[in-house]
C-alpha cells in the first residue's frame, strides 16, 4: 500500500513560553508558500489534544523543534521531536529541523542534528538564515566569504576562545517603595531582562531594601549586554521602576536575607525566593547520582543557576569532583563556584584539583575558588603557583580567582607583579583588575607576611 502524501511541509513543536518565536516561524514559512500546522492556530476549542497532535505528527513532512531552555526542560516536548527522529534516526529526510532561539547547550541524541540558530540575530537576518537552511541544496554563499578576523574574549577569559563562557554577578538598584514591590512584579522585572539581554539563565539570587536592589546572575555575554545598554541610555527604567545604578560584580557586597533593618514585607519575599530555590536544589540533589552522565552535568548545572540557596549539594557536589568524568568534576566546579561562599567547604577538594593533570579541570577548579571569594583564603598559595602555569588560560583564571578573593589574597602581590613582565595585553589587564581588588583595604596580616611588607600591596605608582 503506497504511504499517503503529507498535509503539510511543516509541524512545529514548541513550549508554550515560546509561543511567539513558534508563530513568527509559522508566519515566514507560509508568508514563503509552504503549508504548516502549529498548535496554536490549529487544535481549536473542544479538541482532544493528543489526537490532533498525533495526526498532526502524521501529516507533516517535517517537524521543526523550537530550541530552547523551555523546550528542554519540559516533560512533553521530547515525544514530540522523538517520533521524526525515529522515523529518520540518519537525517537523510532531515525530517527533524532544530531551530534554537535562545542560548542553550543542545545535548543527547537531539544534540547529533544540526540546528539552524537563530539566536543573536535581527529580525531580517533571521528570516534570510531560516529560509536559506531550510532550502534542499547545499548552502554555499554566493559570494566569497569574508576572511575572519580574530576576536578578543571579555575578562576573565584570555583571547583564546577554548575558556568556557563564566556567569557573572551584578546589582541593579532600582528606585521604588518596598510598598511596590511583590512577587509577581519581581518575576515580571526578571523575565523582562531575560529577554532585553536574550538571556535566559538570568536568575534573581537576593532582594534588598536600600532603595530596591536586585542581586542577579547573567551570562558574562548578557552582562556585557547590559551594561551597553545602560552606558547608551537605553536601560533607565525596568517595568516601570526607574534604574539608579548598576553595581560590577567587585562592588557587591554579600548578605543572606539582607540587612538587619530590612522591612517585614521585603524580607518575607526575599524568603519566599530563597526556600523556593533551596527546594528545587534538594530535588536535584538525588540527579547527581544518576547513571546517566547527561542528567549528572545537567543537575550539576542546575544547581549553580539557584545559586547560594543550593548549599544543601554541596556535599554531593564535592563527590561529584572526585570523580573519573572531566566533563562532570567541571560542571560540579563551576555550580560549587556559583554557589559562592556556601561552598567553603569545596575548598580543599578545589585546591586538589589545581593540581590535576588535565588543563580543563585546573581552569575550573580555579573559577570556583573565585566564585567562593574570601572564603578560599587557604587556596591562595596553591594559586600562586598556578601563575607559573605554562597555559595562559590557567594563568589567567588563577589571577581572576586571586582577584574575587580580595585582600585575603595579599601574599599574591609580588608574584602578580610579576607576572606583568612580559605578558600580552590581555594578561596584564587581568592581572591589574586583580591587585585593584586584592589592595582595596587590604588587612594589616595579609601585607606584613608578604616579603614586599615593607611597602603597600599593589602595583608600582606612576
Amino acid at each position: 500500500m503506497a504511504e499517503a502524501p503529507y498535509r503539510k511541509d511543516f509541524f512545529i513543536s514548541y513550549n508554550h513560553r515560546d509561543r511567539e518565536w513558534a508563530e513568527w516561524i509559522a508566519w515566514e514559512l507560509e508568508k514563503s508558500g509552504y503549508t504548516v500546522g502549529i498548535q496554536a492556530w490549529d487544535f481549536g476549542a473542544g479538541s482532544n489534544f493528543v489526537v490532533e497532535m498525533d495526526k498532526a505528527l502524521r501529516d507533516a513532512q517535517r517537524v521543526i523543534a523550537v530550541l530552547s531552555p523551555n523546550y528542554l526542560e519540559s516533560g512533553f516536548t521530547a515525544s514530540e521531536w522523538a517520533t521524526p527522529f525515529a522515523n529518520d534516526p540518519k537525517g537523510r529526510d532531515r525530517k527533524l529541523i532544530p531551530i534554537r532561539v535562545q542560548e542553550v547547550d543542545v545535548d543527547g541524541l537531539l544534540g547529533q542534528i544540526v540546528y539552524i540558530d537563530l539566536v543573536g540575530k535581527d529580525e531580517k537576518a533571521a528570516k534570510a538564515e531560516l529560509l536559506r537552511k531550510l532550502r534542499e541544496n547545499r548552502g554555499k554563499p554566493t559570494q566569497k566569504p569574508k576572511f575572519p578576523a580574530s576576536k578578543r574574549a571579555a575578562f576573565p577569559g584570555t583571547e583564546s576562545n577554548s575558556c568556557p563562557q563564566r556567569s557573572v554577578r551584578f546589582e541593579m538598584v532600582l528606585s521604588g517603595t518596598i510598598e511596590e514591590v511583590n512577587k509577581s512584579r519581581v518575576e515580571a522585572v526578571v523575565r523582562h531582562l531575560q529577554n532585553l539581554l536574550d538571556d535566559p539563565d538570568l536568575t534573581l539570587q537576593e532582594i534588598r531594601n536600600g532603595s530596591i536592589v536586585l542581586q542577579l546572575w547573567c551570562s558574562q555575554a548578557g552582562y556585557d549586554r547590559l551594561m551597553r545598554l545602560r552606558k547608551s541610555g537605553q536601560l533607565n527604567e525596568v517595568m516601570g521602576f526607574p534604574v539608579e545604578d548598576i553595581r560590577a560584580p567587585h562592588h557587591i557586597i554579600t548578605t543572606n536575607l539582607g540587612p538587619l533593618n530590612l522591612p517585614p514585607a521585603l524580607r518575607a519575599l526575599a524568603r519566599e525566593f530563597h526556600e523556593a530555590a533551596a527546594a528545587k536544589a534538594r530535588e536535584l540533589i538525588s540527579l547527581l547520582e544518576d547513571e546517566d552522565l547527561t542528567v549528572r552535568e545537567r543537575a550539576a548545572n542546575e544547581l549553580g543557576r539557584i545559586g547560594p540557596a543550593a548549599e544543601s549539594a554541596v556535599p554531593a557536589l564535592i563527590t561529584l569532583l572526585q570523580g573519573k568524568n572531566t566533563s562532570v568534576r567541571e560542571h560540579a566546579a563551576d555550580a560549587l563556584g556559583r554557589i559562592g561562599r556556601a561552598a567553603e567547604s569545596a575548598v580543599p577538594m578545589l585546591v586538589t584539583l589545581l593540581q590535576d593533570e588535565n588543563t580543563s579541570v585546573r581552569e575550573h577548579a580555579a573559577f570556583a575558588l573565585g566564585g567562593i571569594g574570601p572564603a578560599a583564603q587557604s587556596a591562595v598559595p596553591a594559586l600562586i603557583n598556578l601563575l607559573q602555569d605554562k597555559d595562559a588560560n590557567i594563568r589567567t583564571s588563577a589571577t581572576y580567582a586571586l582577584g574575587k578573593i580580595g585582600p585575603a589574597a595579599g601574599l599574591a602581590v609580588p608574584a602578580l607583579i610579576t607576572l606583568l613582565q612580559g605578558e600580552n595585553a590581555s594578561v596584564r589587564k587581568h592581572v591589574g583588575e586583580a591587585l585593584k581588588l586584592i589592595n582595596r583595604e587590604s588587612p594589616p596580616d595579609a601585607r606584613t607576611q608578604s616579603p614586599t611588607s615593607d611597602r603597600k600591596a599593589g602595583p608600582p605608582r606612576r
